[in-house]
């Protein structure tokens, strides 16, 4: 049940909650310690060593993961790069921690070497004041949505390995679908697909993009996500720049490719929403059937195999900035079925990606509904009522 009231918490700085900020010292590490060993961003091995007992929230202080946030109990040590803080009685440890992550301590960082997070800047924080009774319950609500994102995180690993289980065994023949027994055989990349890719040309300036909706799309590596384009992320390029390469004006059933950076982002083109075309920059490749016989979706998936991937690592060159050639690519044997079982393995794999777009949305659904709660409850614009006592 909760209550609106347009009266916010109180505040208080954070040293009226925190009876200790202080940084961890445990050093010594013991493969079968007797507790376990927290560093910056959870345990990172066991000791013997007790150096705290009891409920504590864990904060990293230094480096990369500076500000992020975790409770801990029991007893256990601690390394010096995470802070340790100890709460004064009457305050819920699961509170203040869902607290400090939704204050995003990482923004407040400092220091022109190492990000730096200090026990003064804690201490100096201003929060909420509320009763040990309220953090409870605002607590209580956080630890539902919690659970809730947590199984659909660990729903969709699971079916993420199940999937790649499924392309390990249709993609190369070991299991066949039933009702398909005829002979695969393996050709070149080469043979099968044509690679075009934006040949001398280095891409535009930043005053070149546009938000003219009207204007074509301009396809980078940065708007790839989960195999499909992410088209809200993607910026309008002139028309004349469309025009200046024919050959890659993108297609629906195209499969696009990073080619440097990080090589081998794959991405599969369902639609292209208006204004209906699209060009890409020069880190990608797009490939496309050569004739009717192949189906692009299991090219598609052909080259997200892990055994595409093992090529890739084979042929990249380059020391700091790597990259594939499109030579190199082309000489991928592709493991090829008659096109109807190229077809069926594409829609058992298709399914698959389906039903883990749907259990991502739930999981997006679900981490919008906790930062929308955050931004309720923990200003007090929001307040959860006290329950009604049963009788």
């Amino acid at each position: 049940m909760v209550s609106s009231s347009p009266k916010l918490f109180d505040r208080q700085p954070f040293s009226s909650v925190a009876q200790s900020v202080s940084s961890g010292t445990t050093t010594k590490r013991d493969l079968h310690g007797r507790n376990p060993l927290y560093g910056s961003t959870g345990q990172i091995g066991r000791t013997n060593r007790t150096e705290f007992t009891g409920p504590s929230i864990l904060v990293a202080r230094v480096g990369a993961n500076a500000g992020s946030v975790y409770a801990v109990d029991g007893s256990y040590g601690v390394t010096d790069n995470t802070l340790v803080v100890r709460l004064h009685p009457g305050h819920s440890t699961s509170f203040v921690a869902q607290l400090l992550h939704y204050m995003e301590l990482n923004r407040m960082v400092y220091g022109s070497g190492q990000p730096l997070v200090t026990g003064t800047m804690l201490k100096n924080l201003d929060v909420p004041a509320l009763t040990r009774d309220e953090q409870e319950r605002v607590a209580g609500a956080f630890d539902d949505t919690n659970a809730l994102i947590k199984n659909l995180e660990l729903m969709i690993a699971k079916k993420r390995a199940i999937k790649q289980g499924m392309m390990q065994q249709l993609l190369t023949g070991k299991i066949r679908l039933p009702g398909f027994s005829d002979p695969w055989r393996e050709q070149a990349f080469s043979e099968v697909s044509t690679m075009k890719g934006r040949i001398g040309w280095q891409g535009l300036t930043q005053d070149e993009f546009t938000n003219n909706a009207h204007e074509p799309f301009l396809i980078t590596g940065m708007n790839f996500r989960d195999g499909a384009i992410d088209w809200a992320s993607v910026y309008h390029v002139p028309e004349d720049r469309y025009e200046l390469a024919p050959e890659i004006q993108l297609k629906t059933g195209d499969v696009l490719m990073t080619k440097d950076g990080t090589i081998g982002k794959l991405l599969f083109v369902d639609t292209i929403p208006a204004p209906g075309r699209a060009t890409l920059n020069s880190h990608l490749l797009v490939f496309r059937p050569i004739s009717n016989s192949y189906d692009p979706r299991f090219l598609y998936y052909q080259l997200a195999s892990p055994r595409f991937a093992q090529h890739i690592e084979l042929h990249k060159s380059g020391s700091t900035f790597f990259g594939i050639s499109q030579e190199s690519v082309g000489k991928y044997q592709v493991l090829l079925p008659p096109l109807p079982e190229q077809e069926a393995i594409s829609e058992v794999l298709r399914d698959a990606d389906i039903e883990l777009e749907l259990l991502g949305q739930r999981l997006r659904k679900a981490q919008l509904l906790k930062q929308g709660m955050m931004q309720q409850l923990l200003t007090g614009r929001t307040r959860l009522a006290i329950p009604e006592a049963t009788v």
